[in-house]
């Protein structure tokens, strides 16, 4: 029987300016231990800056869904 995995959908839209709050990296942290890709599909929508920030975090392994940028 084939495993399904599940979607783990996680709005971070509160991302105000340069710097990082508790939440933030609290948030960060988080996501960084939810990193069985086998079993979970992970998908954060976000504003870019937090985006780049939790990439340069090394957390790579989410989908990011930007929410700032406008749609064509």
């Amino acid at each position: 029987m084939e495993t399904v995995k599940k979607t783990v959908h996680v709005l971070a839209n509160c991302y105000w300016g340069d710097g990082m709050s508790g939440g933030d990296r609290r948030l960060l942290e988080l996501v960084r231990r939810w990193d069985d890709i086998k079993k979970y599909r992970i998908l954060v929508y976000t504003p870019k800056k937090f985006m780049e920030l939790m990439k340069a975090e090394g957390v790579n392994h989410p989908e990011y869904i930007v929410t700032d940028e406008k749609v064509k």
